[in-house]
Order: C-alpha cells, then sequence, then structure tokens
C-alpha cells in the first residue's frame, strides 16, 4: 500500500459576529471569549496527533484558533489567501433578515447559492476553484504527510462538494460545520476518501483523542 496522505480541515472558532449570525466574509473579525475556549479544546483533542504541516487563511479567527497547538507542535504556521472565506462585499456585517429587506432575490440565493451573484467574487464556482486549487497542491507537495488546514465554512463546503461531487445547491441547506469542528480527507492509493465530517466532539466535557 503506497503512502497515505491525510488532510484535516478546521473550521475556525467562535467570533461575536458568528453569534450574532451576520456575514464575516473577508472581514477579519477575532475569537471572541468562546472561540478561544474552543480552540483550547481543539488543542486539547489535537495534541496527540501526527501533524506535519499547519496552513490557513490569512483571517485573524482561522489563524488564531491553531496557533496553540502549531506552537506546542514546534510548527510554524503558512499562510495562503486561497483559503480565505468567501468575499460578501457589502452583505459582510449584515444578517439575513437584514439583507432579505435590502435584496428581493436574496431569499432565492439562500435556496440556490451557486445560480446568484453575490457584491465580491460573485460565483461560488470561482471560490471553489480557488480553494481547490490550494488544497490539490498541498495534497501532492506534502505526498505522506498529515496536513492541518484552518479555514471557513463557506470555503470548506465547497472544497467538499467538489471532492465528494455534490451540487452547490446544498451548500446552505444540507451541509452543517460546527466552530472548530473537524473534518478529514485521506489520499489513498484509490483516490480521496471521506474520513470524517463536522466533528466537533472536543467541545463535549470528554475528548476522543486523534492518534
Amino acid at each position: 500500500m503506497g503512502k497515505i496522505t491525510r488532510l484535516y480541515l478546521v473550521r475556525h472558532g467562535r467570533t461575536s459576529w458568528n453569534e450574532e449570525n451576520r456575514y464575516q466574509g473577508s472581514s477579519d473579525c477575532p475569537l471572541n471569549e468562546i472561540g478561544i475556549q474552543q480552540s483550547r479544546m481543539l488543542t486539547a483533542r489535537l495534541r496527540n496527533a501526527k501533524i506535519d504541516v499547519f496552513y490557513s487563511s490569512p483571517s485573524q479567527r482561522a489563524v488564531e484558533t491553531i496557533q496553540e497547538l502549531a506552537s506546542m507542535k514546534k510548527k510554524c504556521i503558512h499562510i495562503d489567501t486561497r483559503l480565505q472565506e468567501i468575499d460578501f462585499g457589502d452583505w459582510e456585517g449584515k444578517t439575513n433578515e437584514e439583507l432579505k429587506k435590502v435584496y428581493i432575490q436574496f431569499p432565492d440565493f439562500l435556496q440556490r447559492p451557486d445560480e446568484f451573484p453575490h457584491p465580491k467574487e460573485h460565483l461560488f464556482h470561482d471560490v471553489q476553484k480557488r480553494v481547490v486549487a490550494c488544497l490539490d497542491e498541498l495534497l501532492q507537495r506534502y505526498e505522506g504527510s498529515h496536513i492541518l488546514v484552518a479555514s471557513h465554512t463557506g470555503s470548506i463546503r465547497l472544497a467538499f462538494m467538489h471532492y465528494l461531487q455534490m451540487s452547490n445547491h446544498n451548500l446552505f441547506i444540507r451541509m452543517q460545520l460546527e466552530n472548530t469542528a473537524i473534518s478529514i480527507l485521506e489520499l489513498q492509493e484509490d483516490g480521496l476518501h471521506l474520513i470524517s465530517w463536522n466533528d466537533s466532539s472536543h467541545l463535549q466535557t470528554t475528548y476522543d483523542m486523534i492518534k
């Protein structure tokens, strides 16, 4: 059997805008107190996991989420802008209810987001293309390694939809992703395998350690 490459995709910890259900996108929101605690729980969960390299979106909330874990393992965090969240432009800082009052087609966007452009990056396909290009590069560059990537809800969902050949209209309605949740893909001899999705069991009182 050839070398197995494992890819951990971790969503950032909670922010104040998460609690208020506001679109964050490219806005650089820091973790709040709950998010900081979640990042500590993530570190405890993965302290015994083999992780060879760390990558992150440039967003403060993503870097902060894995900073303690990377320091514990004496690794640096590589920043790649392609891992950034969807840039929602003028929508950022607003809630769904606020946007429904301004954009008549917003409810249609929530149901079929791949068919309706949004203010900045316009189409989810464009976001998916940059995120997948980054992850494909990492899987090739670090063959046989365990890679941890800190990113965002939209970016991670779009990447998994590509690898699992799902249509993008499922994005907002079928794929729950909690703060600091761990999702894992493995590149094996016969291709990519889904190992886990939205694993947030470390936020409970007992840690199920990944070995």
